[in-house]
């Protein structure tokens, strides 16, 4: 058993291997009363070490009394430098970690905290409630803040795979936005235009101003 994750609830994780790629789990938990659980996917790159991350009431600090945290914080801590007399660890690189004994009461708005000590870069976030996706983000630069409600979905309501919104075969065009949709860790997007761009979804014909789109024969 090794401890890679600490919170206020001494969070254990297990060592997982699958698919040629590490996995860390963490061991569920029964939330506080008035407070829900949620999970925190996390996709590191190739370099895991690099990376800290923490999970504030919404407006503090990084390091103000964080609520959970994780990855190098003897290395790497909030201010990219590392704290002293920290307890060594970090995640282990392209690993897939799971952070799932998270909790926070419904309504409350919290803040993630990311740092990359090299400044490049790299780390994917997700937040799942009850195996759905609500948020995500890629981590860039020195790094990022992130505010969040856990149990509100940011994209529109077609953004998922279980409330997509439905097209007919031979029906009607129709023109999708999505500028406020996001992509989950490897989720087929059309790279060249962005999250951002707009998707028309047409029958047939060919559209000279360069957007997707789906054919149905």
């Amino acid at each position: 058993m090794t401890r890679y994750i600490t919170s206020k609830h001494l969070l254990q994780v297990f060592i997982v291997l699958s698919m040629a790629f590490s996995s860390l789990v963490t061991v569920a938990q029964a939330c506080p009363a008035g407070e829900v659980p949620f999970a925190l996917h996390i996709h590191t790159d190739n370099w895991g070490f690099e990376m800290y991350w923490a999970i504030t009431a919404d407006g503090e600090n990084c390091d103000s009394n964080p609520l959970f945290w994780g990855g190098n914080e003897l290395g790497v801590g909030c201010s990219g430098e590392g704290v002293e007399g920290a307890e060594e660890g970090s995640y282990p690189s392209n690993a897939f970690i799971v952070v799932d004994s998270l909790c926070a009461a419904p309504g409350e708005l919290l803040t993630l905290h990311h740092v990359d000590s090299y400044g490049d870069g790299g780390t994917f976030f997700e937040v799942y409630v009850d195996g759905a996706l609500t948020n995500g983000w890629q981590g860039t630069g020195d790094g990022n803040v992130w505010t969040f409600d856990p149990f509100y979905a940011s994209g529109p309501a077609y953004d998922s795979p279980c409330a997509a919104m439905e097209i007919q075969v031979d029906g009607p065009m129709v023109v999708v936005n999505t500028d406020s949709c996001g992509a989950a860790f490897q989720e087929p997007a059309p790279p060249q235009f962005g999250v951002s761009s707009l998707w028309r979804l047409v029958r047939s014909g060919r559209d000279p101003i360069g957007v997707v789109e789906f054919h149905c024969n």
